[in-house]
């Protein structure tokens, strides 16, 4: 959907964000554990309201909580996705080598 929208690659240099918490290697089969672990690190809460964007756009943005996403996260493999919490101002990005990252800005 960003992508399609707007003519740039989009990326993140993680490298150049020191706060940063980083999983590697992170499959489907691990998101659910990755994901909530990486979470309760930069103090995420469960029922956090998030922003889901793919960034390829293989399913629309939505608007869930967390602990709703990671009931369906073993079944998902769009990777290059951000969860996103404004209020909370936490994001968290499975790239597209399926590494998990997480900052709070």
């Amino acid at each position: 959907m960003i992508k399609a929208a707007l003519p740039v690659i989009t990326s993140i240099d993680w490298e150049r964000v020191p706060s940063r918490l980083e999983v590697p290697g992170v499959g489907r089969e691990r998101l659910a554990q990755e994901l909530s672990a990486i979470a309760d690190a930069v103090g995420l809460p469960s029922d956090a309201a998030l922003t889901v964007v793919q960034v390829d756009g293989a399913v629309p943005s939505l608007g869930t909580r967390l602990q709703d996403w990671l009931v369906h996260a073993d079944e998902l493999d769009f990777v290059d996705t951000l969860f996103l919490s404004m209020e909370d101002r936490v994001l968290i990005h499975w790239d597209f080598y399926k590494n998990l990252h997480a900052v709070r800005f």
